[in-house]
């Protein structure tokens, strides 16, 4: 299912952010974590955006701007990205002062990240995204099970858990759970699960939605639009309809599950 792949922005305003991403240039942007960099701090492990997993309570998953979702440190000079999409890209990096530098990162030109005193890495992806500020990475612990780890966390942070099925607003014994590692039982014939935050996917309905693919043990697969209410821990999901001629995405339509924990 999904991950759409990284288009380059040619027509903004090149020159400068090329300037601004230069492994020569002396500007660094200043990062809304407050803490310092740490020069000792060695490159090494797994982080994974936590920005996407910050936006997740409010926006949908797909509008949130990203380079990657994940990074992986193989070397003390190499690194994979991740954007669980395409297949992982190996970037080599090096140390300038305080920060690394990766060259020719994207078709902007080079981009920087650094390290702090909490696990957390700053990537310089600003001009990148078109926004303001810079996406933070937290480490997490590596996983020989699965190597790429970004959809474990989303799920435990979005969906994760097990709820009851409502009918006409009122509980049956019915019992669904979602597992971290992208497991469902209680819904039918689903098996598995996968939530959309980049991709084809995306395109699903005809306004902007989160969407949630399912899979059975046969291999079909049907896609809700689903929305979240942390507050009162419920889980809705919405049929999506066949998309018309000429339209690349399907109209939300009424209630398909009434999830609630």
């Amino acid at each position: 299912m999904k991950r759409i792949i990284k288009t380059s922005f040619f027509f903004y305003a090149v020159i400068a952010l090329v300037q601004l991403t230069s492994c020569a240039s002396n500007t660094n942007e200043k990062s809304n974590n407050q803490s310092q960099p740490d020069s000792s701090r060695s490159a090494t492990g797994v982080y994974i955006n936590n920005a996407i997993l910050q936006g997740s309570d409010t926006t949908i998953l797909d509008s949130v701007p990203r380079y990657c979702v994940e990074i992986h440190f193989i070397s003390p000079d190499s690194l994979e990205i991740g954007d669980g999409f395409e297949d992982p890209e190996m970037l080599y990096y090096k140390k300038e002062g305080d920060r690394y530098c990766i060259p020719h990162a994207c078709a902007l030109g080079d981009m920087f990240f650094t390290l702090t005193h909490d696990n957390t890495l700053m990537l310089e992806d600003s001009a990148w995204n078109h926004i303001t500020s810079n996406s933070e990475f937290k480490k997490v612990p590596e996983n020989k099970a699965h190597q790429w780890l970004f959809d474990y966390y989303l799920n435990d942070k979005m969906i994760a858990g097990s709820y009851f099925i409502y009918s006409n607003d009122k509980a049956t014994q019915q019992k669904v759970t979602f597992t971290t590692d992208g497991q469902v039982t209680g819904l039918g014939k689903y098996a598995t699960y996968e939530l959309c935050y980049a991709g084809d996917c995306a395109n699903w309905t005809l306004t902007p939605a989160n969407i949630i693919g399912f899979k059975s043990n046969n291999g079909s697969s049907t896609g809700y639009a689903f929305k979240i209410d942390k507050k009162n821990k419920k889980l809705t999901m919405y049929s999506i309809a066949t998309p018309k001629k000429d339209e690349e995405g399907g109209a939300i339509m009424g209630l398909a599950f009434d999830l609630r924990q």
